[in-house]
């Protein structure tokens, strides 16, 4: 009996490691199945230039930031970061890109709108990485959004980030497909 009891309780225990993932081979069991389709989202090598463009843009005007690509599932797809950049400028890239991405409106717009909804207004202060500012913009494919960028990290005004996120879009956007 004692042998019994010790059996069942280890394939039990193999049973919750393969369900949590911890055996090799094994997919937890509320992970998506890894042959779901990817979300729209524009290309790797277009994020990449979105995301340089941005670069490029800030350091002309002396600003240290990071640019954050993401797909519209709100997974990054690029994240570059200048030389002298900081981390809020890091945290700030993702924030504004996850902002713009999850509310379908351009980070500026969901500030904006949080001034008269406070419904809006919760949701955004419930959710520690969104940074309610300028510079989440969203990209757009054949009127469809298909994820946003997000530059953080300018100091000088409030638009420098959103005219360096813009110039990245604008070098992009006839390539979307």
């Amino acid at each position: 009996m004692k042998h019994l009891s010790m059996m069942l309780l280890f394939v039990l225990a193999a049973r919750l490691a393969a369900a949590q993932g911890l055996v090799p081979g094994s997919v937890p069991a509320n992970l998506p199945n890894p042959a779901d389709p990817p979300a729209p989202g524009p290309s790797f090598a277009l994020a990449m230039e979105a995301a340089q463009t941005a670069l490029a843009v800030c350091e002309k005007q002396d600003a240290h930031v990071s640019a954050t690509i993401v797909d519209s599932a709100g997974l990054i797809k690029v994240q570059l970061v200048a030389d002298g950049a900081n981390k809020r400028a890091v945290v700030s890239s993702v924030g504004k890109a996850l902002i713009a991405n999850d509310f379908k409106m351009n980070s500026a717009d969901v500030v904006e709108k949080s001034k008269t909804d406070p419904e809006l207004t919760r949701h955004v202060k419930d959710n520690p990485i969104y940074v309610p500012g300028n510079g989440g913009l969203l990209i757009r494919a054949h009127g469809e959004i298909i994820g946003a960028i997000g530059v953080g990290g300018a100091h000088g005004g409030k638009n420098v980030d959103e005219g360096c996120a813009r110039a990245g879009l604008e070098k992009i956007s006839s390539k979307l497909k």
